[in-house]
């Protein structure tokens, strides 16, 4: 039985050392392509824009103003805070960017009026987007 097999483990052997060689092998010392020192700084980059995004947010809703106009349209300031949170990376920064904006505005002495009409529209526009990821999460 084994002079039937000897010759085929012969070619097997044969093939496996002409092949083996001839295969691509990672160089030793090469880093991806993307190092991991970019990636940590990625990262750390993307959280502390979030995290500023985050108390930009929160400054905006502990303001007097803000609390009253939550208040008028039945929204729990609290609650909201704790929503904003979850919101995408991208949704927190346009967010963020118009709590400046309105923040911004106040300091420039805009008319009482157009503060008022502006806090309302960004307490509806959070109302509706914790009303989106309630329904989200519902379904």
């Amino acid at each position: 039985m084994f002079r039937f097999v000897r010759p085929y483990l012969s070619i097997v052997l044969l093939f496996t050392l002409a092949v083996f060689p001839a295969l691509p092998q990672a160089a030793p010392g090469r880093d991806h392509i993307v190092s991991a020192a970019d990636l940590h700084r990625a990262v750390r980059a993307t959280g502390e824009a979030r995290q500023a995004d985050l108390t930009k947010i929160e400054r905006f809703l502990s303001t007097e103003t803000a609390r009253q106009a939550l208040k008028k349209a039945d929204l729990d300031p609290v609650r909201i805070t704790q929503a904003v949170s979850v919101f995408s990376d991208e949704e927190l920064s346009r967010l963020a960017a118009l709590a400046d904006k309105v923040q911004n505005d106040v300091v420039a002495g805009e008319s009482a009026h157009r503060q008022i009409l502006k806090y309302a529209i960004i307490g509806a526009a959070t109302s509706i987007l914790i009303w989106v990821i309630v329904t989200h999460k519902a379904t």
